[in-house]
């Protein structure tokens, strides 16, 4: 899932590297706008959490992330938030 703008990979950019782009005054419009865009991609929506509390004790982080639509550092997050553990983890 590659987001770019003229070769800049969005979608490998930390949070606080969006934020300084989407704020910055001095960087290209285009380019304040797509780091905006990848930050609310990233946003974690409440209607999310009953599909991460099923599926995530049974699938990858990765496979999660591809069906919520968010990076699956998103759902790393969300899942040590809640204390969730994967099926395979803890036995």
């Amino acid at each position: 899932m590659r987001r770019d703008v003229w070769g800049v990979n969005f979608s490998r950019a930390t949070k606080q590297q969006l934020y300084q782009i989407a704020t910055d005054n001095g960087t290209e419009l285009e380019y304040r706008y797509a780091a905006a865009r990848e930050l609310q991609k990233r946003k974690f929506k409440p209607s999310m959490l009953p599909d991460l509390l099923r599926l995530y004790p049974k699938m990858l982080p990765v496979e999660v992330a591809e069906h919520l639509g968010v990076p699956y550092q998103t759902v790393e997050a969300m899942a040590a938030k809640l204390g969730l553990k994967r099926c395979s983890e803890g036995r």
